[in-house]
């Protein structure tokens, strides 16, 4: 689906077949032929109650984040049920491919890793070609919902995921791959034998080229190196890179220029180019020396480096050369460096070229090492679910919010959607919720739905969760009375002082067990001495340099920072039970027990395509100028009649029914505009076995 079929294809037993469930609340399938009505139907979604809440209001002693004033989204759906009809449902029920195909800004799905385990809210046990199956149909489903500038985000870990890999290159495309990220899920080695298994992969894919990514905010770490030590009014920088990779090598970006300090001429390494035109160049190094244009005539020498033919590579392309002898241009370089304000083409002590870079404003690109310091790990999601449900056994491996939270980030934008379908106990709609992004969650085990799920989302809309991002805790930042160095960071400094009370630490019962142990070899003159003069430590703690240092690196913690008040709302649903079934004894296919009143009608409209038009009052649904009307029951001429004269003169009309007396097809053919009749179940599906 994302592009041409690819020479190399993974292959596995029955890949031609369908799977579907056979069991409730369990991940059980069994392999049947792609056109079995019980693969192919269309299930609905049964809608509930429509829960809400509202947002708390601020408090004047309580600090907030510009996300605590988003408006919490209630246009969300908490779904019960299994996840490839819940996604057949999204793609083909009329009313829902107009919310959600080509929608959806963020896919994230954690599903069953496949570890040959069973865990207390799921099963992990799926043969390899039947979990293969399972993840290709959902794919493919989640490929037709994903936005062209949306990606999908596929949590995994080593069993599978490099099979979910090459499943992603057929559905989505190589292409669209993005990054593979590492999660560092363990806070610490793990027991048993071999290795510590101690990270998750995250494999990212986009729809298209045209795939959004938000940048990750800077942090101090992350401005550390960028210094001011020139008094630049354009704030801190650094010494980058003055060249780039070249391009195709026709710009003429890679002439010489003299070095002021050899007189040598400087050209960009092999494979790389000038970052910027000439004409900057130019300007800045006047700053420094007199320089002026001279062309050299080395087109061929340029035109080798660039790998491109002589006669594209201009012969008019000058150099920029000294216009002033080589010991003058040192002398002013050295005057120029003791001046502020230095230029934007920087020259370094050797004559080498450097370039200001100065701190973005757009943030950084999103990394693909995730540290479990930055974004969490499993004890602390499920620390999470612990203080969300006391008593409760948590999760075996949930995912913790702030992981989500930068997921999310990445991906999308306040009111965009985001979908997961696999949802365990709810925490990427929980961090959907705080983050004001809309969202659509399903779970197929109930007692998880129940006792976990929704229970979740509930205490975030009503303000009950303080846990998780719903608050960011206060972060240490400089104290000090003239500042802390550039290079050095508030954590620097706090850690600095950490490690000097460690130091300085009363270790009165230490220095007690020494002075026992070493007691028989001290005569009374030694140990008057000993007491008489102070410790180090003491010498230390009472040390006005001591002092002094932890001034020097004094740090504060500001306040905790609220980034959700609750507020907003969602609609619970459920899949439909089957209205189609296939007795392969019989090779019939049945309507089910459930197959009557308002779930038959709903599941007719959605199987044939047509919308549901509840406000009709003879007509249960309608596709262009054709009409749809559900009969339970006997479909006679009389009956027929009655509801076409309730058309208008341009539409047409499909009468589904589960009897049809002789002759009514025939007439309703007979009176054109496209009018005729169906049999449930047997026009809806005719499959037999013997299409196997």
């Amino acid at each position: 689906m994302g592009g041409k079929p690819q020479k190399l294809e993974l292959r596995w037993f029955n890949k031609d077949k369908a799977l579907i469930p056979t069991s409730a609340n369990r991940y059980d399938y069994t392999w049947v032929d792609p056109k079995d009505p019980r693969y192919c139907e269309t299930h609905t979604l049964v809608y509930g109650e429509t829960v809400t809440a509202p947002q708390t209001p601020k408090l004047d002693s309580r600090t907030y984040s510009e996300r605590a004033d988003l408006e919490p989204t209630e246009d969300n759906l908490l779904i019960l049920g299994e996840s490839g009809d819940v996604l057949e449902a999204m793609t083909r029920v009329p009313e829902l491919v107009d919310r959600y195909v080509g929608q959806v800004r963020c896919i994230y799905i954690d599903p069953p890793f496949n570890t040959s385990k069973t865990f207390a809210n799921y099963e992990d046990n799926l043969e390899h070609s039947i979990w293969l199956t399972m993840m290709r149909d959902r794919l493919i489903h989640l490929y037709k919902l994903l936005a062209d500038d949306g990606s999908i985000w596929v949590h995994l870990d080593d069993v599978e995921n490099h099979r979910m890999r090459l499943l992603l290159d057929e559905v989505f495309g190589p292409g669209n791959f993005l990054a593979e990220v590492v999660w560092e899920k363990a806070d610490s080695p793990r027991r048993g034998d071999g290795f510590s298994d101690d990270h998750d992969n995250i494999i990212v894919y986009g729809k298209t080229k045209d795939v959004l990514l938000n940048k990750m905010p800077r942090t101090e770490a992350d401005n550390a190196r960028f210094t001011n030590p020139d008094d630049d009014p354009n704030g801190p920088w650094w010494d980058d890179n003055p060249t780039a990779a070249k391009g195709d090598g026709s710009g003429g970006m890679c002439y010489a220029i003299q070095n002021p300090i050899t007189g040598e001429m400087m050209r960009p390494g092999l494979g790389r180019n000038w970052t910027y035109g000439q004409q900057l160049y130019f300007e800045e190094l006047n700053k420094w020396v007199p320089y002026r244009y001279e062309n050299l005539h080395d087109a061929e020498w340029r035109a080798n480096h660039e790998g491109v033919p002589v006669e594209k590579a201009s012969d008019d392309v000058c150099a920029i050369v000294l216009d002033v002898p080589v010991e003058e241009a040192r002398k002013l370089v050295e005057e120029r460096r003791k001046q502020p304000n230095l230029p934007k083409i920087l020259i370094r002590s050797t004559g080498g070229l450097g370039s200001k870079s100065y701190i973005p404003t757009q943030g950084t690109n999103p990394r693909t090492l995730w540290h479990n310091e930055d974004v969490g790990h499993n004890r602390n999601a499920k620390s999470e679910i612990k203080k969300l449900f006391p008593g409760q056994k948590p999760f075996a491996t949930p995912k913790p919010e702030r992981m989500l939270e930068r997921v999310i980030q990445i991906a999308t934008n306040p009111g965009d959607i985001v979908l997961d379908v696999f949802a365990g106990s709810g925490t990427t709609a929980a961090v959907a919720q705080k983050m004001g992004r809309r969202w659509v969650t399903c779970e197929l085990i109930e007692d998880t739905y129940e006792r976990f799920l929704r229970p979740r989302i509930d205490k975030v809309i009503r303000n009950q969760d303080p846990g998780g991002v719903t608050l960011t805790k206060g972060e240490r930042v400089d104290a000090t009375v003239d500042g802390l160095p550039e290079d050095v960071t508030a954590a620097d400094a706090f850690r600095l002082t950490q490690v000097l009370g460690k130091l300085l630490k009363d270790r009165d019962d230490a220095d007690s067990e020494e002075e026992g142990a070493d007691a028989e070899d001290l005569d009374d003159s030694d140990l008057a001495e000993s007491t008489s003069e102070p410790t180090l430590l003491e010498a230390l703690r009472k040390s006005k340099d001591i002092k002094a240092l932890k001034a020097l690196a004094k740090t504060r913690k500001t306040k905790d920072t609220i980034n959700w008040r609750g507020g907003g709302g969602y609609v619970v649903a459920r899949l439909s039970p089957a209205c189609f079934d296939y007795d392969a004894d019989l090779d019939l296919v049945m309507l089910t027990e459930a197959a009557t009143g308002q779930l038959l009608i709903e599941s007719i409209a959605a199987n044939l395509n047509f919308r549901l038009t509840p406000e009709h009052r003879h007509f249960h649904g309608v596709r262009g100028s054709m009409r749809l009307a559900v009969v339970e029951g006997r479909l006679t001429r009389q009956k027929a009649d009655d509801l076409i004269c309730h058309l208008d003169s341009n539409e047409g009309l499909t009468i589904a029914a589960t009897e049809i007396d002789d002759g009514v097809r025939q007439h309703l053919r007979s009176l054109g505009r496209g009018c005729r009749a169906v049999h449930v179940p047997d026009d809806i599906f005719t499959y037999t076995a013997e299409e196997d």
